[in-house]
Parts: structure tokens; sequence; C-alpha cells
């Protein structure tokens, strides 16, 4: 999840886990553990591909977490003690700290949390680290919502406000409560779609495919549904409220021989690892591009890098590629054009797929022309194909 939404769930929790004595410290208390996981971002990386797959490493992983808790509570409850003797004396009230076990489950539970609602992402998250070969994903709630997060900043701006031990962990139940309750809310409707989708497909003889389906960004209304074999992937779409008839998908190339073709090919390896196999290659101007499938829809994926250069004298019909450097690709789309995209599929179900939808071709004086399909300004010889799965 976003910084955010990881501050104010993490501030929520440590004023439950404190029984709503001082609120307010608690609230930002639980804040700050809240966004600590994340700071591993701030660790250097070879590459822009090590950066994405070592993020939520060692830091989200739970069994790190419940060593460093004790730690870092043994810190926070000598912090807390010394302050209170200056603050009160050598006798201060008994309610004026926290004991060692408050502070030990304040620790633990907000950091275990934070985990846990990475791993509810398509993401992925490394709960077991350094135990286990790929993260974890759930995908049933997009890493920015605002609908998850409402809440949450709402009860946290009054728990800044009010002191009074009740009251205060009446709020934070209920903003704790409403949030679970879209996380739940969010669960269901992942279900709900894999199953319509796992229907279409198997009615189609293609029953076989790994299929997932997952939010698309800052909601849960519309759901896009990817469905993977070794050739090729499906794409479809499908908002609340639509007929099962509505779920209709698009058919394209996922070309994984090109990475086959690539010398010294282990990051494009831990790239599939790490994505549980949703990704495509395909060749951009000389440029092997491997996308992760999982975030975004044709032609415009959040993740995809460059992993090589075409070697010289080899043919686009036979190409074999030189391993460099892997690079964060951006590719031909700008993010605003797909969610442009976005918002008119949740209102129109027989929108044309985002690889189809018309996109204004600038000229070199910065001046628009006629629009021009997606896939075609893309140029990476794709020729999508409707499925007819209805």
């Amino acid at each position: 999840m976003d910084s955010v939404s990881q501050a104010v769930f993490g501030g929520v929790v440590a004023v439950v886990v404190t029984g709503g004595r001082h609120p307010r410290r608690a609230a930002l208390t639980g804040a700050l553990l809240g966004s600590l996981p994340d700071l591993d971002v701030l660790v250097p990386q070879p590459n822009d591909l090590e950066a994405m797959i070592n993020h939520r490493t060692w830091s989200h992983s739970w069994l790190v977490q419940t060593v460093v808790s004790p730690l870092l509570a043994f810190l926070f409850h000598r912090i807390d003690t010394r302050w209170q003797s200056w603050r009160h004396g050598s006798q201060p009230p008994p309610d004026a700290g926290w004991t060692f076990r408050q502070w030990f489950l304040l620790v633990w539970l907000v950091l275990l949390t934070h985990s846990v609602l990475d791993a509810m992402t398509i993401y992925g998250t490394w709960l077991f680290w350094p135990l286990g070969t790929q993260p974890v994903m759930g995908g049933s709630i997009f890493i920015i919502d605002p609908l998850f997060t409402l809440p949450l900043g709402v009860g946290l701006a009054m728990l800044m406000r009010w002191r009074p031990p009740g009251r205060a962990l009446r709020v934070a139940g209920v903003s704790l409560g409403l949030s679970i309750a879209y996380l739940g809310w969010g669960f269901a409707m992942q279900q709900h779609v894999e199953a319509m989708a796992a229907r279409a497909l198997d009615a189609n003889g293609l029953a076989s495919m790994q299929l997932v389906a997952t939010p698309t960004p800052f909601n849960s209304v519309l759901w896009r549904v990817l469905a993977i074999d070794d050739d090729s992937y499906l794409e479809g779409f499908h908002a609340l409220g639509e007929s099962e008839a509505s779920l209709r998908f698009t058919a394209y190339p996922r070309q994984r021989q090109l990475a086959e073709t690539l010398d010294h090919g282990e990051d494009a390896l831990r790239f599939s690892s790490f994505n549980h196999g949703f990704h495509a290659f395909r060749e951009v101007d000389g440029h092997l591009v491997g996308e992760d499938l999982r975030m975004g829809s044709n032609p415009y994926f959040f993740f995809a890098f460059v992993f090589g250069d075409r070697l010289a004298g080899s043919s686009s019909d036979n190409p074999a590629f030189r391993r460099i450097e892997p690079w964060r690709y951006d590719g031909p789309v700008h993010p605003g054009h797909f969610f442009d995209w976005m918002w008119r599929r949740l209102r129109d179900p027989g929108i044309v797929p985002l690889s189809e939808w018309p996109l204004p071709v600038t000229t070199a004086q910065g001046g628009s022309t006629a629009d021009e399909p997606l896939m075609a300004s893309a140029g990476n010889g794709f020729h999508p194909q409707r499925s007819g799965l209805e």
C-alpha cells in the first residue's frame, strides 16, 4: 500500500493496541512505525529491476519483524520511561506510560499489519524472507485506494484532538473496522470476478490457463482479468453491476522465446519468478523489453524493463540479444491515456481495448494530428485479436 495508507493504518492500530490511552502519542508512534518498512527503498540497488524485486523483502518479512520488535520495544520503552521520569519526577503516575508488553505488541502488530496490507496487493511481498522463492501476492486491493484510506485518515485526525481513552478507542475501532470491512469487500469481489472468468474460460476450452483478477487503480469497482498460458495471455475487464456476458477477452502473444535468445538471462529468470509468470516479452527498436502484466493494460504496463540489445548480424526473424544492465522502460503510452480509457471503460463495457484506443499523434512542432490506435503507435508488431469469449 502507499505510504499514507500505511501511516494512518499504523496509527489507528497503535491506539487500539494501547487501549486508547494517550491516543495522540500512540497515533504518532504507530504512524512512524507504519512507515518504517518502506524505508528499504533508500537502500541502493544495482539497477532498476533489482530495485523492484528487492523492495518488500527483508523489511517486510514476518520473521525479521518478529526478531526486531522486542529490540525496538525495549528502546521505545526505555526512552518513554526516562521521559516520564524527567516530566513527573522519580515517581510518575502509573498511567503515565506504557508497559514493555504494550510497547512490544504495538511495534510488532504495526509492522506485521504493514506487511499484511502489502501482501493483499498484486505487487508481491516477501512475508517469509529469507525462506521461500516467490513473494506473496493477493491482488484484492490496488496499491492506492482512497476508500480504504479515508476512514483511517478521518479517524486519525479525530484521535489527534480527543484524549479520553474510551472515546479514542471507539473512534479507532470504528475506523479500523470500516477499513477491514473494505478489505473484505475487495476479497469477495475478487473471488466473484475470478469465478466468473473461470466459467468463461472453461466454456471455451481454456480452463488450464493461469488466472488472476485485480482491481484497476484507485477503486474496487472496475476489475481486470488476466489469464496466461505458455504462448499468449488474455485480458478482460468487468465492472460492478455488469452482466457476465460483458466480460470479453483480448488475446496477445507473450513471445517468451525472445528471452531464450538472451545470453546470461538470469535477470529475465528473476523477473519471471517475481511476477509468478505473469509477464511477456517484445522487441522495441532493437531492445528486448520484458513487461510485468499484473498492473496496467496492453500496451501500458506499470513495470517494464529493457533486458538486452539485439546482437549485430541477427535478424528480426531470428533475433539474438546481448544482456545489458536492466533499466526501466516507460513505453509508448502516457499514464493519462490509460486512466482516461479506464474511466470510459467503467461507463461503457463495449469500448475497444486500450491497445486499440485512439492516441493523439504529436508532430515535431508539438501539434496534434489525427488519432491513431495505440498499438500502431507502439511499433511493437503486436496484432491483438478478439478472442470472442463472452
